[in-house]
């Protein structure tokens, strides 16, 4: 009866009445799912429909007819009391969803059509509904401003199935990342805006998604896009979907997150071939996506390297193996050194602490370094400009505290750390200071700390390789860094100075203000009798040069065992037992701790309309108020 009704010509009003029996019977339940199921195929598969307008002209209609009979079908089963749409069977409504979606053209009832077939969608049909998301991308996303970004779309996507959704998702990313290749205006971002919004509520509603069959089986698709940067957009939508994972309140689910991220990609069966993880580090550079610093450094972790930002010469740039063991060169470029200092601070941080759990071996190559190039002293610096947990210490070397730590004791009004509490509190215990080694806790002890101030001292102002008055500027840089940190200033830093300031200079050639400086920096380091006796003893000014030229002298007994527990091995991370930390807080717990604490944020890279309406104006009454001063 059906193709009788869709094949004769009718006018409108008759046909509208026609499909609206139709529907109305499917609520009720009139009609079996035998009957619905030949009345929605008969409808999708028929020809053009002719009806006839009020004034008598013919019109033929293509699909909207078609279209609208299906979809006021498939309400009417939703609405129902008696039937639901699942009672037409899986296979059928699969079915039904690929036969609307190969349409050329996609209209909104078909699109309302698909989406509510969405929920039967199989792995194979992540390209149809990867097209549904990017046509609803590029709609409006929000009719209400109040709503969070994505809140839309993510509630459609809720309702599609585990695999099917997780290779939509990777199929849109790959989509914007090659339109962004092509377009870089404002539409990408407003895109990739609303985008990320999405994979953050999806996120937020369900457990983590991407996981490593749904790589294999995206990966094998075809693409433009090569294997390399196919696995960095996968780390980085994994990144989106966890964001509320990521920034919440409780380190317990940030912990949770970054494990079952790092167990995700480290299964993928690419990352065995050597380097592979070293070209997709390398192509997010040729990707464009937003906040790929948050990105990098994760994906360093997962390398277990020091997290270096991808700031390297374009010349450089396809050596891999070179990239590999670049970590501390950023200290001694000044263009990279700049722009990780602008963008990664973190990343310098985190890069100049890894010293500390060894400063007897940074003090010895910190030697060698000093007595062989000029620039060791730019990479030095910089080091200790960036060592937030040595300056730390540093604070703590007054000398009421190094005078407790002598005498195996603890000064009762010493502030506690911030660092040392929060080891105790891992451990699920009060912090403690006799159970924790700051050593091996990333923070170095106040007396190693001064100690390493003075050895830098004492090795700028006896360095051949520099002029007096180089030298005098880089002790004179240790004065002041003890003096910024809150370090005292030892007789070795006094001796320092009078050696590079005067000794060095010859006995007439330092002005008469740098000596009394000197001199009163003797006086108040080692008494006025001794700054009085070394202005006319030359006895005591030669004993003092030998003195220190014997500390500048390299011990090649202390190098080689240095050398020897380098190459063995043992200056590796101790166990959690042999320092005192329980078992539940190791050292790597403390690693991931430290590194959920210190993520970046994330950069906006869009803003909306009344936001960027908002800063027009304040601008605009700014340009106002300047130029009516500039009037008075």
């Amino acid at each position: 009866m059906l193709s009788g009704l869709l094949d004769r010509t009718w006018d409108f009003r008759s046909w509208h009445a026609v499909r609206d029996s139709f529907c109305k019977a499917a609520e009720l339940g009139l009609l079996s799912v035998e009957d619905l199921r030949a009345v929605i195929a008969h409808a999708a598969d028929a020809g053009p429909m002719s009806l006839v307008k009020d004034n008598g002209k013919l019109q033929i209609v293509q699909s909207i007819e078609k279209e609208h009979l299906i979809y006021g079908l498939l309400t009417s089963l939703a609405n129902s009391r008696v039937l639901e749409l699942a009672d037409l069977g899986r296979d059928f409504l699969s079915r039904l969803l690929r036969k609307v979606g190969n349409n050329r053209r996609l209209t909104s009832t078909a699109q309302r059509i698909l989406w509510d077939l969405s929920p039967w969608a199989s792995e194979h049909d992540a390209p149809l509904i990867s097209r549904l998301i990017m046509i609803h991308l590029r709609a409006r996303c929000r009719d209400n401003p109040d709503e969070e970004v994505g809140q839309r779309l993510a509630k459609r996507l809720a309702k599609v199935e585990p695999k099917a959704l997780q290779l939509s998702l990777l199929q849109t990313t790959d989509d914007l990342i090659r339109i962004g290749q092509e377009d870089t205006t404002s539409i990408y971002a407003y895109l990739l805006h609303h985008w990320t919004g999405t994979l953050a509520l999806l996120g937020s509603r369900q457990a983590p998604l991407l996981t490593k069959d749904t790589w294999v089986i995206h990966s094998s698709n075809a693409s433009s896009l090569s294997t390399e940067q196919r696995l960095a957009a996968f780390a980085w939508a994994s990144l989106c979907l966890g964001k509320c994972r990521r920034k919440s309140p409780a380190l317990s689910e940030r912990l949770q997150f970054l494990d079952s991220f790092g167990k995700t990609l480290k299964s993928i069966p690419e990352l065995a071939t050597e380097g592979f993880l070293d070209r997709s580090i390398l192509a997010i550079d040729s990707l464009p996506l937003p906040n790929k610093h948050v990105l990098l450094q994760n994906l360093y972790r997962i390398a277990d390297r020091d997290p270096l930002p991808i700031l390297l010469e374009s010349e450089s740039s396809s050596d891999i193996e070179g990239f590999r063991y670049r970590s501390f060169s950023l200290f001694l470029s000044h263009n990279l050194y700049e722009n990780a200092r602008i963008s990664h601070h973190d990343v310098l941080t985190v890069l100049a602490e890894s010293l500390n759990h060894d400063l007897p071996l940074f003090k010895m190559l910190s030697r060698r370094m000093i007595q062989k190039s000029p620039l060791s002293f730019e990479i030095i610096s910089r080091i200790l400009d960036n060592n937030i947990s040595f300056k730390l210490a540093l604070s703590q070397a007054f000398p009421q505290r190094l005078l407790a730590v002598q005498q195996g004791a603890e000064p009762s009004d010493e502030a506690p750390s911030q660092f040392i509490s929060f080891l105790g509190e891992v451990g699920g215990r009060p912090a403690c200071r006799n159970n924790v080694q700051t050593k091996h806790s990333g923070i170095p002890s106040p007396v190693d700390a001064l100690d390493l101030i003075n050895h830098l001292a004492v090795s700028f102002a006896t360095s051949t390789v520099t002029s007096p008055r180089a030298s005098l500027r880089r002790v004179y840089w240790c004065y002041m860094f003890l003096h910024r940190y809150g370090g005292p200033v030892q007789p070795t830093i006094a001796r320092a100075l009078w050696h590079v300031g005067v000794a060095r200079y010859g006995e007439s050639g330092t002005s008469r203000t740098l000596l009394k400086w000197i001199l009163w920096q003797v006086k108040n380091t080692e008494g006025e009798d001794v700054a009085r006796h070394l202005l006319w003893s030359q006895s005591l000014r030669e004993q003092w040069q030998r003195d220190l030229e014997d500390l500048s002298k390299v011990d090649e007994s202390e190098e080689k065992h240095l050398l020897a527990e380098m190459a063995t091995g043992e200056d590796a991370a101790p166990s959690s037992h042999s320092i005192g930390i329980p078992a539940s807080a190791d050292l790597e717990t403390l690693r991931k701790i430290h590194f959920v604490q210190t993520e970046p944020e994330e950069l906006p890279f869009f803003f909306e309309k009344s936001r960027r309406r908002a800063d027009w104006d304040q601008a605009q009454a700014k340009k106002a108020k300047a130029l009516e001063r500039q009037g008075k």
